[in-house]
């Protein structure tokens, strides 16, 4: 795999299904704003209208806003570029705002600035065709992790004073995570160049990069404050506690697998943190009418991939 690209993926799992709660924190009022035209568009701008201007003038942008130095630069930056502006309050604060409908001065500003933020946003955006993005068919989806310290800085004039405000936007105690959707991407190693990727790597302090098995297109693009861990809902599944024979580690996965790691090739671990999961470790089938406690790789069948995982070791938590 790519040296930018995380060798492991984390998975937990689950047998059961908590019931979704609610509370008077969802009770909201949604407020609609006026707003002047603008006469010039800033790199804040060019961020949050590029995709009005080439995917759709009527894309919604919705924006966390519950830092207040956030809340005025988008309110002055990037909500009067927008003929609907709504504001989401609730509990009397206002905690996002959403923009919709591009204006067509806005659209002249935004191409008569060839400079800030639009190189990113071209790279982003390398077409600007999204006719078939959600078309029907089921897309077998990979998810890999970005190592964001080895992709070189994205250290453009500004690009550092954008990317601190879009840090406080996304990541912080309230919102953990968005994703974006990059148009025209294939996963292969030319994209550690990438301007877009660059950028993003340079405010999110973990960003995964989930890929169509099939096709190697880049659907997705996940920038979260923690990394992102897989759930595997087991339903009425039951796993087994872990067990060892010999050099093997045995973890019951339930639905009839079994996560086998070799103990022998495993680093001595010094320090938690610079843990990064087993060296040596698979998947393999359980055999039917064979009971968990009986189990032996030996005489087990492997996996040599999952088609919800990319191949290598997994770190179980």
């Amino acid at each position: 795999m790519f040296e930018w690209i995380q060798d492991y993926s984390s998975l937990t799992y689950c047998s059961k299904q908590e019931r979704m709660k609610f509370d008077d924190n969802s009770r909201f009022e949604m407020k609609r704003m006026m707003t002047d035209d603008p006469t010039e568009m800033s790199a804040l701008g060019q961020y949050f209208t590029a995709a009005s201007v080439w995917l759709s003038v009527d894309f919604t942008v919705a924006i966390p806003v519950l830092d207040e130095e956030v809340r005025e630069r988008i309110m002055q930056e990037v909500a009067p570029h927008f003929a609907e502006v709504k504001q989401v309050v609730r509990k009397g604060r206002i905690e996002t705002v959403y923009l919709r409908q591009l204006k067509p001065g806005s659209v002249k500003l935004f191409n008569d600035n060839q400079a800030g933020i639009l190189p990113v946003m071209k790279d982003l955006y390398r077409h600007h065709d999204i006719g078939d993005r959600y078309a029907g068919r089921k897309r077998e989806l990979v998810h890999y992790t970005v190592k964001v310290n080895a992709l070189e800085p994205y250290e453009e004039d500004g690009a550092g004073e954008l990317q601190a405000l879009l840090r406080k936007a996304f990541f912080g105690e309230e919102v953990t995570d968005f994703g974006l959707l990059p148009l025209g991407w294939q996963f292969d190693d030319s994209l550690r160049h990438s301007l877009a990727l660059r950028f993003l790597a340079g405010f999110a302090p973990n960003l995964t990069i989930t890929v169509d098995q099939d096709t190697n297109e880049v659907v997705l693009l996940h920038l979260s404050q923690k990394e992102l861990i897989h759930t595997l809902n087991l339903k009425s599944a039951q796993p087994q506690p872990p067990r060892r024979m010999g050099d093997h580690l045995y973890l019951d996965i339930g639905r009839g697998l079994v996560y086998v790691v070799n103990l022998r090739e495993q680093p001595p671990v010094t320090d938690r943190k610079d843990w990064k999961g087993f060296q040596d470790a698979a998947v393999y089938f359980l055999a039917e009418r064979r009971e968990y406690a009986d189990f032996n790789h030996e005489r087990a069948e492997r996996i040599h991939c999952l088609s919800l995982y990319n191949c290598g070791s997994v770190s179980v938590s």
